[in-house]
């Protein structure tokens, strides 16, 4: 009698047989874990990587931005073209081998500076989006200037390497790295003007005015073009000095030293630049997605 009751309690309340059931579901969970686990970014936080990755995803789909992507990769090729060599394949002078080392930190900055400009008002109908994610602001600014610091910096290290290769210089390549942390600290600058010049950028628009035309008014226009080169200019002073005057007098200790400067001082600013914008982005989100939303949009 026992062992029927048993067989009919099983039958009608499924009593040790749901419990096996479960045990695939937990191998799927294990294998899932595992798989985050061998994630190639586990040193950055998952947020911070992940907007990074949506950073460099939504450069390659916009075709405005592809064509700016390919530019800063076509460029150096000219540069080494021009300091490299010659008429008749001759190697460069010295003085031009010595003087175009000057171009790399003046590349990273021009470099890092247009493909930073607008940084979220490139999100353009996106950034509504964006704000509703319980991502902190200093992350999303972080994870944005990463993907960017990717887009400008590979070009940046390879034009220093076949500039050191073509010239047998190796200031070129001690050169790289450096302007590397220039770029960095222009990242950390432009990471909180966003905050205040962001703009609506319409690449749906075909025809007629440009991506960024009727927004911003004249004096975000003014302190785009003027105010905030300025302000990178000022924060790069430090590392860039050094750089610039020993380049100038030939001394190489000089350079060392604002080479060592640019590797701490850059990653720092950058971290002060997200952090302060991220700050500020908390309360000015409403002004950002009234200032870029499109002209004659329905608000």
């Amino acid at each position: 009698a026992w062992v029927w009751w048993r067989v009919l309690q099983r039958i009608v309340t499924g009593e040790g047989f749901l419990v096996n059931l479960s045990r695939p579901s937990a191998a799927v969970e294990k294998t899932s874990t595992v798989r985050q686990d061998t994630t190639w970014f586990n040193w950055l936080p998952a947020d911070v990587w992940q907007m990074a990755l949506k950073e460099l995803k939504t450069i390659w789909r916009t075709p405005q931005r592809r064509v700016g992507l390919i530019q800063g990769f076509i460029l150096p090729i000219f540069m080494i073209a021009v300091f490299g060599l010659r008429g008749g394949g001759e190697a460069a002078s010295p003085d031009v081998a010595r003087f175009s080392s000057a171009f790399l930190p003046i590349y990273a900055l021009f470099n890092f500076w247009a493909n930073s400009q607008n940084m979220l008002g490139m999100e353009t109908v996106g950034l509504s989006a964006m704000f509703l994610t319980a991502v902190p602001r200093q992350r999303v600014l972080l994870g944005k200037s990463l993907g960017l610091a990717v887009v400008s910096g590979i070009p940046l290290l390879i034009l220093g390497l076949v500039l050191s290769i073509v010239q047998s210089n190796a200031l070129n390549l001690l050169l790289a790295p450096a302007s590397l942390g220039l770029g960095l600290v222009v990242l950390g600058v432009m990471s909180l003007a966003s905050v205040y010049l962001a703009v609506p950028a319409q690449f749906e628009r075909k025809t007629g005015q440009n991506s960024f035309s009727g927004g911003g008014g004249c004096l975000v226009g003014l302190a785009t073009l003027f105010v905030v080169p300025s302000a990178i200019g000022m924060a790069v002073l430090p590392a860039a000095a050094p750089i610039a005057i020993g380049i100038a007098t030939q001394q190489t200790w000089l350079i060392i030293l604002g080479t060592v400067i640019s590797v701490f001082y850059g990653p720092f600013m950058l971290w002060l630049g997200t952090y302060l914008g991220g700050r500020i982005l908390v309360t000015r989100e409403p002004e950002l997605l009234e200032a870029t939303r499109p002209r004659g949009a329905v608000s």
